[in-house]
């Protein structure tokens, strides 16, 4: 049975509870799945996925491929770019770098034998001159007459050939460098020039696409809408990220049966205590035996260095998920990554003996304790997925039925893809997911991904990285997957309100902003990085006009006199040099208008919306971003519904 003696842990008003529920998750148990369509409980839609590695690298996996190289395709035949002229271009473009390299190498060699030659001719010149210092020695007559001839002689040799040899061939393979390099910057722009309708059509939301199209289970917003933020505030407790430290750079919201996800980057700040490090060199006399019976003083020299910890700002971006599920509204508990060896199989039987026992010890202390922590009979389980921290036993059960115990004992036991490299935090309702793999990946849909000359090439690295991008979010998601329940239970509907005070979220207008350049944002005296945030939005028709913020540190030059004990059994004061980092902060007034059109579409007309607003707007001062737009500008002056015209929006 599934309750041992620490199931005595739970309250006796929790115990009927317990125990009935557990009467149906055993028979689930036994028999499987098909025991709830019997009860007549629907636990899976047609788009539901019950194992999801095995559904990942049986059909998904390749079903994303073809997707994605029939987006390729397609975009090819509207760009109308000709693949087989391209093809040809191509190949003419890289055999002119190979030409390019070729003449680049001769040249390099004639000029390395030109400096060979003017260092003979140095040599020669020495020793002309040292054969005619000892001439003026009798004595070393010889000498200096061995030297003096064979000296002018090498030097007038190697002279003469810098200039009938050497220049001249210099001056041949320049002119044929010159002429393949130009012949190569041809066929680039033959080549760019062929591709560029292709290129202009790349956008940072074709990951996306291309996902949600081939993937019905995982359906992804076009941009994370505010209503959405509300339902996950009002429902859920999801704030604003007001972390001061902290600003986001990548939001991408979805949702799994109707449930909601984000998955966000963000750019953190942390301090940490900075090395520095100062040294000087003392010397000092000392009187010491000379072997003979007498004294000699010898100097003595020591470099003493120091060294000094002073708090400094570092930067690093961290990637997560955050999920939202009514199911176990009352559970919280947390895992982090097991540290077993995937696919070796004695490895994991080794850590699960181990990691079981410590967790039957656990249990025990538990108990008497007064604890409510009740094990699992599947000790891989319980071993590899951890979880120990759970507060809620019967919801704890609930969730992790046997099915989702076996996709996640999976995930964790096989390298590929990724292994047990996940974390997760459940805080009721909210869930909360990183894993190592998401942390190195570029998430951001940036074309210059697969961006290349060829269309061959490009496409194959188009296909690699769409293929990545989805296998990075699939994983991450993989877990929540896992659990039949996350996909069973679908959110109650929510009425939304009519009115809010900005048209986007702090989270898409914080990831518009990290796109434009720093140097707009930044403090004159600043001499880091900037944490970008939002502090102010209010609207204007459906434009928000934003102040951002931004936190960044000057430095000042400081000096600490740290004693150190010399040799010479004296306290000296090394100078330490550091820098002290003084906050500062600047805001910057920006808009912010979601277009909601491609980067081709956008680009299309972005000439004339510059030309009717350049004197505010320009391409220095602006940004878009997955359907955003944004421009600095201290001009009031209401634009919105004029650039609707220019683009044609249309939010419905």
């Amino acid at each position: 049975m599934f309750i041992n003696n620490s199931s005595l842990a739970l309250e006796k008003d929790e115990l009927y509870t317990f125990s009935t529920t557990f009467k149906y998750i055993h028979i689930f148990e036994i028999i499987g799945y098909n025991v709830y369509n019997k009860l007549g409980i629907k636990i899976m839609d047609n788009n539901s996925i019950l194992e999801p590695r095995k559904m990942y690298f049986g059909k998904i996996k390749q079903e994303v491929v073809d997707a994605s190289t029939k987006y390729f395709d397609d975009l090819v035949k509207i760009a109308n770019v000709n693949e087989d002229e391209n093809d040809v271009l191509s190949k003419k473009y890289e055999k002119n770098i190979k030409n390019r390299e070729q003449k680049q190498k001769k040249l390099n060699v004639s000029k390395g034998v030109r400096t060979l030659f003017i260092f003979l001719v140095i040599v020669g010149l020495i020793c002309f001159g040292v054969g005619m210092y000892f001439t003026i020695v009798p004595q070393n007559l010889p000498i200096g007459l061995s030297l003096l001839i064979p000296g002018i002689a090498v030097a007038i040799l190697f002279f003469t050939l810098i200039f009938t040899y050497s220049n001249k061939l210099i001056k041949h393979n320049q002119k044929l460098f010159n002429e393949a390099k130009k012949e190569e910057e041809q066929s680039f722009n033959e080549v760019k020039n062929n591709i560029a309708p292709l290129i202009a059509r790349f956008d940072e939301t074709i990951p996306t696409k291309i996902i949600r199209s081939s993937v019905p289970l995982i359906q992804i917003d076009d941009y994370f809408d505010i209503k959405k933020f509300e339902y996950m505030n009002e429902k859920y407790g999801f704030m604003d990220n007001e972390d001061q430290n902290s600003s986001t750079t990548f939001v991408m919201s979805g949702s799994i049966v109707g449930n909601p996800f984000l998955l966000l980057r963000n750019l953190n700040k942390t301090m940490y205590d900075k090395l520095y490090t100062g040294s000087i060199v003392i010397s000092w006399s000392e009187t010491v035996s000379d072997g003979k019976g007498g004294t000699r003083t010898i100097m003595r020299t020591q470099t003493l260095t120091a060294s000094v910890r002073k708090p400094a700002p570092r930067y690093d971006y961290y990637t997560h998920l955050v999920y939202a599920n009514d199911a176990a509204p009352k559970l919280s508990f947390s895992r982090k990554p097991s540290g077993v060896t995937p696919d070796d199989e004695k490895a994991i039987e080794k850590f699960v003996e181990k990691k079981a026992e410590e967790i039957r010890s656990y249990a025990d202390k538990a108990l008497k304790q007064g604890k409510k922590f009740t094990p699992f009979t599947n000790e891989k389980f319980e071993a590899l997925f951890g979880g120990t921290d759970r507060d809620n036993e019967v919801e704890f059960r609930l969730l992790f039925t046997p099915l989702a115990q076996q996709n996640l004992i999976d995930l964790i036991t096989h390298k590929e893809p990724f292994g047990d490299d996940f974390t997760i935090i459940k805080r009721k309702c909210l869930n909360y997911l990183s894993s190592n793999h998401s942390q190195q990946f570029d998430i951001s849909g940036d074309p210059t991904n697969y961006v290349h000359y060829s269309v061959k090439e490009s496409r194959k690295k188009f296909v690699e990285y769409i293929s990545n991008y989805f296998k990075g979010l699939y994983f991450d998601l993989a877990p929540l997957i896992s659990i039949p329940l996350y996909q069973q239970n679908k959110p109650f509907e929510y009425i939304y309100k009519k009115d809010y005070g900005r048209n986007y979220t702090s989270y898409d207008e914080e990831a518009l902003v990290n796109h434009f350049d720093q140097s707009l944002f930044l403090h004159p005296a600043s001499r880091t990085h900037a944490i970008l945030k939002i502090v102010d939005a209010y609207r204007q028709g459906k434009t928000d006009q934003v102040t951002v913020r931004a936190h960044s540190y000057r430095t000042e030059p400081r000096v600490d006199y740290i004693p150190v004990l010399g040799g010479d059994g004296r306290t000296h004061a090394v100078p330490v040099h550091w820098d002290e980092y003084i906050p500062l902060e600047q805001d910057t007034a920006v808009n912010i208008k979601r277009i909601g059109k491609t980067r081709h579409e956008f680009n299309d007309q972005s000439d004339k919306m510059m030309n009717k607003f350049g004197e505010f707007i320009s391409k220095d001062n602006s940004t878009y971003n997955r359907g955003y737009f944004g421009y600095v500008s201290t001009d009031n002056r209401n634009i919105d519904s004029e650039i609707d015209e220019i683009f044609r929006y249309n939010d419905n």
